[in-house]
């Protein structure tokens, strides 16, 4: 009977690229104005990957758990930051499945992006995700969202309507205490990967419950109705899989649950067995054989129905191969050996007591450890993503070698163009470059001008850069070194796109990332760099002296300079600092001007300066406003910050000064006094401990738990620096 097309695994492959394009293309939606050239391309590629999907079956359903996407029961890579980015924004939009159905349109791709980026609140307001939807022009997208109403709220427990986080782990804690009003979805449970569950059971339960509490669980991975009446085919693999992530407490209980649903019913248990692994069935044996309890019934039906199978697995290997004569490990054996085998007192006949106990050492050997190590760097080698990178590599050998016929050349660019699209949307650069270079040098001798002016067009045209730089929001700081080599080679191309993406970036980390980019572009970027200091809006001309300054070329200081007496003080801060990073002597008379200026704000800001550069030939200047005093001598407060700048540089001038506020006393400001003081003595550490005794002296004395914490850390430090240091 023909498998239903439902039925069919989808490709990997094929799935990875279209979520990631639906993740480019929901971002696009959210940022761009409508039919902005990179909504059109990302749409477009989202689009053509959803409808290779269709191929393979007529809908395409995702399950959602928190930052976890799942299809057909398998969650997918955790670890994929596209993946976590798509999984996140659906959940916190209260969705748990998403399905495509075959005819979807571009433009109902983008009324969901739309929907879905849209104010959770103002949503609301317009009646709700699932009305909006329900609308003309959506008809091939749809939505399972969370049903909040299933779950029953007692006093003093939190509103999951009003609270959507962790709520799978809510969902298990209702099912487990029977908190649900209706019958649980067994079906959206069962999507729940075995180790998802494992760690929100470890993490919420101790052990110690009653019996039913775990038969819940059980009874929904084992059943496929909530009557106990019908096994799901190969359901005892899941569970065992589940069991295996709990804590040993757990893991008792709910093995113990697990054998009181199996059923001595040799038709049931073998259908209960499809799938299970020997590693699962190894780990039912140790617990019982730890916990001292017999095996029971239906677990040995179990083990002697899949002993039968293995049996079949080695007879087939060891027997009956070649027109019916015996081999063993691929030697043919005489009948006469054989017998030796068939016969087991005869062979003992044969076989000596010394030599017994020598096989006996070699089969009491483990080996296991060995193997396992081997069968994994294997399997890490013949992953997907490696085979990519490996035969992509033959494909540019051949090309240098001249391995390939007309036909076979005429094939190329399509291949390469697929290698460039997955190494760019899972983050591999350092392959981009490796194509880039060899295309580079190819067109340099007019070899493969067909090829390499394809592929070289393509990687220097918009939508590839657009796509890019998508790219290198979600690999760019894991992979940096790799993205600064490759993007130096589109430079030209790339320099707009992300000055533009600096200017509009609200993440810190990702900005600074960007101005590395840049950076990397040496000399190219600092004309562009410098038009845009012309700007209007203060953080782009700050983002763009950061990066004049990280181009590390003291040319720019002619650029900077005027902007180092500009009355706001973040961007004076910036371009004092960069004058300070090429220590030009220039950089003085601006910080005294800012010290003198009277403005709280702007001299504070250059005293961090001052500290973070350790300015020596500055402290003079710190210590005369340190010794300043105002009208009513209450502003201890704001020498703080100049006790913290003189405590970084840790020069013993400021000592006299700082000792003196120390044995001070004042009545009017006594709280603001004892905060300086405080802040003196958590100064002390930079100093050379030969001169802050006094310090210590006084602060061992003093009422302040903090300050007499400190001297005696400081104390004791002095002590073990003046004890004779053993030979």
């Amino acid at each position: 009977m023909e498998e239903k097309k439902d039925r069919i695994p989808l490709d990997a492959k094929l799935l990875s690229l279209a979520l990631i394009e639906l993740n480019i293309s929901r971002r696009n939606v959210s940022i761009y104005p409508e039919n902005h050239p990179s909504i059109k391309a990302s749409i477009e590629k989202a689009f053509r990957h959803l409808q290779e999907l269709f191929e393979i079956r007529d809908e395409i359903t995702l399950a959602i758990a928190k930052d976890t996407l799942i299809i057909d029961e398998y969650a997918l890579d955790r670890k994929n930051p596209v993946y976590n980015e798509f999984a996140m924004s659906l959940y916190n939009m209260g969705i748990a499945s998403l399905t495509f159905v075959t005819g979807v349109t571009e433009e109902e791709i983008i009324k969901f992006h739309r929907l879905i980026t849209t104010d959770y609140d103002t949503l609301k307001e317009k009646g709700g995700l699932e009305k909006m939807l329900s609308r003309p022009g959506i008809n091939h997208i749809k939505i399972g969202l969370i049903d909040y109403s299933a779950f029953h709220f007692v006093k003093g427990k939190k509103d999951l309507s009003k609270e959507k986080t962790n709520i799978w782990e809510d969902y298990v804690y209702g099912l487990m205490e029977g908190k649900l009003l209706t019958g649980a979805d067994a079906e959206g449970f069962r999507a729940i990967p075995p180790a998802a569950l494992s760690e929100m059971i470890n993490s919420t339960f101790s052990g110690s419950e009653d019996n039913e509490t775990y038969d819940k669980v059980i009874t929904t991975y084992l059943h496929e109705t909530s009557e106990k009446t019908r096994l799901k085919k190969g359901a005892l693999g899941n569970v065992m899989n589940f069991i295996e992530g709990l804590n040993p407490s757990l893991k008792k209980q709910f093995l113990s649950g697990t054998f009181r649903h199996l059923t001595a019913d040799p038709a049931e248990t073998a259908k209960l067995a499809g799938g299970i692994s020997s590693e699962n069935l190894m780990l039912i044996l140790k617990e019982v054989n730890e916990r001292d309890e017999v095996i029971p019934e239906t677990l040995k039906n179990l083990l002697e129905k899949f002993s039968k199978i293995k049996m079949k697995a080695v007879t087939m290997d060891t027997k009956c191969l070649n027109s019916g004569e015996s081999v063993v490990d691929d030697i043919q054996l005489s009948p006469e050996a054989i017998k030796l085998f068939e016969h087991e007192s005869k062979s003992r006949d044969y076989v000596s007591d010394s030599y017994k106990e020598e096989l006996r050492k070699i089969t009491d050997a483990e080996f296991d450890s060995v193997v396992d190590k081997s069968i994994s760097a294997i399997q890490s080698e013949c992953n997907e993503e490696n085979l990519d990178r490996f035969i992509s590599e033959l494909v540019l050998e051949f090309l240098e070698e001249d391995l390939y016929t007309e036909d076979e050349l005429n094939q190329i660019p399509e291949k390469l163009l697929e290698y460039i699209n997955f190494f760019q949307q899972t983050g591999q650069f350092d392959k981009l470059t490796v194509i880039f270079d060899r295309m580079t040098a190819f067109a340099s001798i007019n070899r493969y001008e067909t090829i390499s002016g394809e592929i070289l067009d393509y990687m220097n045209s918009e939508e590839f850069i657009g796509d890019l730089m998508a790219s290198y929001r979600f690999w760019g700081r894991k992979s940096r070194a790799e993205v600064i080599e490759f993007s130096r080679r589109l430079k030209e191309k790339l320099a707009e796109p992300l000055l533009d993406t600096v200017s509009a970036e609200d993440n810190t980390f990702l900005r600074h990332f960007y101005l590395d980019l840049l950076a990397g572009f040496g000399d190219y970027i600092i004309p562009l760099a410098r038009e845009r200091l012309n700007d209007k809006r203060w953080f782009v001309r700050r983002n763009m002296l950061v990066l004049l300054r990280e181009v590390n070329k003291s040319s720019v200081l002619k650029d900077i300079k005027p902007y180092c007496t500009d009355r706001d003080i973040r961007l004076a801060a910036e371009a004092i600092k960069t004058y300070l990073h090429f220590n030009s002597p220039d950089v003085y008379k601006f910080i005294r001007l800012h010290l003198q200026s009277g403005r709280i704000e702007a001299r504070d800001q250059i005293i961090k300066l001052i500290a973070a550069y350790r300015v020596k030939r500055l402290v003079p200047d710190l210590l005369k406003l340190f010794i300043k005093k105002d009208a009513l001598g209450g502003d201890f407060h704001l020498k703080i910050p100049i006790v913290k700048a003189l405590g970084e540089i840790g020069d013993t001038r400021a000592l006299k000064y700082l000792l003196d506020i120390c044995r001070s006393k004042s009545f009017l400001y006594r709280n603001s006094l004892e905060e300086l003081k405080l802040a003196i003595f958590k100064s002390l550490n930079k100093y050379p401990l030969s001169d802050i005794r006094p310090f210590v002296t006084i602060g061992l004395k003093s009422k302040n738990d903090q300050v007499v914490s400190i001297c005696s850390i400081l104390l004791e430090k002095m002590e073990n620096s003046e004890r004779p240091k053993k030979a």
